[in-house]
């Protein structure tokens, strides 16, 4: 029983569920937040 992590506490699957998806949310923010400092960091 892994008791060590506070918010796992009655789900089990939260954390195979919630990993995957900030993974995500994360390589999604890269190109995203590249893009906008790039466009942002060039004054038209």
């Amino acid at each position: 029983m892994e008791a060590a992590e506070p918010f796992d506490a009655g789900l089990g699957m939260s954390k195979f569920t919630f990993t995957p998806l900030l993974l995500l949310g994360f390589l999604a923010l890269i190109p995203w937040h590249s893009a906008v400092s790039e466009s942002t960091a060039v004054p038209s």
